[in-house]
């Protein structure tokens, strides 16, 4: 979730389903001061200091890594390359 243009003092209140492993926020300036609380379904994202937060982002943490997908990704597509090459060599016998 992206929210832009925070101004100094300002505040959103979100009705989100909240993700069970967390979140991760960022914040562009990321020296931004942000005080985000979370009760219920609802968070509220506050910008807590003297300037205007051009960009407040919230991503959910997950419980596998970037990896997880690179080997997936590798092991079907050795899986595909397998079944085409016995296809090939069944054809040419």
């Amino acid at each position: 979730m992206k929210i832009f243009d925070l101004k100094p003092g300002g505040s959103v209140v979100l009705r989100i389903r909240l993700p069970a492993f967390g979140w991760r926020l960022s914040t562009v300036p990321t020296s931004a001061q942000v005080h985000v609380v979370a009760k219920g379904v609802m968070v509220a994202i506050e910008n807590t200091g003297p300037e205007s937060i051009r960009r407040v982002v919230l991503r959910a943490k997950l419980p596998f890594s970037v990896a997880w997908f690179v080997v997936s990704g590798l092991s079907l597509a050795t899986v595909v390359g397998a079944l085409v090459l016995l296809g090939w060599r069944r054809s040419r016998a």
